[in-house]
């Protein structure tokens, strides 16, 4: 589960920058990053929510069809999912914060928020 959260992350980094992401472990967690961008922050709150929203919305759809005996673990896979971006929502959540001129520098356990001159 953790691979494919952060695989999503990744995905949406590369979308954004079109730049392969770093992907590591670190201790008791893993991170998708990319580092050397700067990130507008709304395509960072994309990056951010993208594997809450995608993984779960994928897994209501495959509880519609797969095997009754499928649906424990499904579930499973998907608390875990959510417990696992715990954190993503913290970071969102304070990116908001920021105005939308803001940008995103992301260095997996790390991120900095720059704000433009004047702001």
């Amino acid at each position: 589960m953790i691979g494919l959260h952060e695989a999503v992350h990744g995905l949406f980094f590369w979308i954004f920058t079109r730049s392969r992401p770093v992907f590591a472990f670190k201790g008791a967690y893993a991170y998708a990053a990319a580092p050397g961008w700067f990130i507008p922050r709304n395509q960072y709150v994309i990056v951010g929510l993208a594997p809450l929203v995608i993984i779960s919305l994928a897994g209501i759809a495959l509880a519609a069809v797969v095997p009754t005996g499928w649906l424990l673990p499904l579930l499973a896979v998907l608390i875990l999912n959510a417990s696992g971006a715990v954190g993503d929502l913290w970071v969102t959540l304070s990116l908001l914060r920021y105005p939308i001129s803001a940008y995103c520098y992301d260095e997996g356990d790390q991120t900095t928020v720059y704000l433009p001159d004047g702001v």
